[in-house]
């Protein structure tokens, strides 16, 4: 008989097996380890054990599902008006759907409990509490749509989507920066500079990314030394180590209003492609960015520098008095 429970301390061992047990998918970091999913979960300060929700079978603990919620519109607290179920996973089991569909309804339950107006799937920035670096390689992601049995478990619980990202990949071996005549003016008139672990905005932000390794990119106009523009690269130190190449994640990438339609966009990203590329000592021969489908400037400047789709990630949100069919 299946017994369902919130989080004890004795869980974390538990956690990380049932985590190694699951199977391979592309934007899961594998292998997990007790010591990672307290570091980047449990130590969280507004980590809550009774939003983590586990399922045990006797002695062994077959699924979890971890609801949280995103932070006020300053990024100085956490708010309950948005909650999500940030995590579910259920290991091998004759009743793994099962499983799924009850612990999905406690984790709506907690939510609810606590106030939630509107439920979400995954973690959307801003409502990001967790699993950043963990799932979905590049920033928050939501739901991967290539992880189909659990968005078919989503969507007949009544989750609907709210928006697409394009997934999109791109080898840096060989990788050159364009160069034509737009692009040589440009870099006449502007260059890169560099800021090693930029301060948070808020406290949210501070939370959700102090350990991750960022480095932000700005274009600066070398005349009136003016910033017009930047992008934020972050090392995905967990995902080099499950796909056996080092990988940085493309976050934050503006151009202000401005400045665009004047090739600053490719050229931001190109030199920042290439000087991570060229590094001596942190070599990337990786780079991911979710880009939303409804972006096309966006999806062109990135399929432009040679970045292929390699999959979805999809926003599921429902309203909170819906249920599971």
């Amino acid at each position: 008989m299946i017994r369902y429970r919130t989080f004890r301390n004795t869980d974390p061992p538990l956690l990380a097996e049932l985590w190694c047990s699951h199977p391979p998918q592309r934007a899961l970091v594998q292998p997990m380890t007790t010591g990672l999913f307290e570091q980047k979960v449990l130590s969280k300060p507004y980590f809550d054990r009774e939003g983590l929700i586990v399922a045990v079978d006797g002695s062994r603990l077959v699924g979890f599902a971890h609801a949280a919620f995103g932070p006020t519109n300053d990024g100085s607290a956490v708010s309950t008006e948005t909650g999500t179920t940030c995590m579910l996973m259920v290991g091998p089991h004759v009743d793994r759907r099962q499983i799924a569909e009850e612990l999905l309804r406690r984790s709506e339950g907690y939510l609810r409990s606590r106030g939630a107006r509107h439920l979400m799937v995954g973690c959307v920035r801003p409502v990001n509490p967790f699993y950043l670096g963990l799932y979905g390689d590049n920033d928050s992601p939501g739901l991967l749509e290539s992880d189909k049995e659990t968005v078919s478990l989503f969507h007949s619980a009544g989750y609907q989507s709210a928006q697409t990202r394009a997934v999109l990949e791109r080898r840096l071996s060989g990788f050159r920066p364009i160069l034509d005549r737009v692009q040589m003016q440009v870099r006449r008139q502007y260059h890169i500079e560099l800021e090693f672990d930029p301060p948070a905005g808020n406290w949210w932000e501070g939370c959700t990314t102090c350990q991750a390794d960022r480095l932000m990119h700005r274009i600066v106009s070398r005349n009136a030394g003016e910033t017009c523009g930047s992008v934020t690269s972050w090392d995905l130190e967990h995902l080099s180590a499950s796909r056996g190449v080092r990988a940085v994640a493309l976050t934050g990438l503006e151009v202000q209003q401005a400045h665009r339609g004047q090739g600053l966009g490719t050229f931001l990203v190109g030199e920042t492609l290439r000087r991570l590329h060229n590094e001596p000592a942190h070599r990337v021969d990786l780079a991911v960015i979710h880009v939303a489908e409804d972006n096309r400037p966006a999806l062109a400047l990135f399929q432009k520098l040679g970045f292929t789709q390699v999959d979805r990630s999809l926003v599921l949100r429902k309203s909170p008095d819906s249920s599971i069919a």
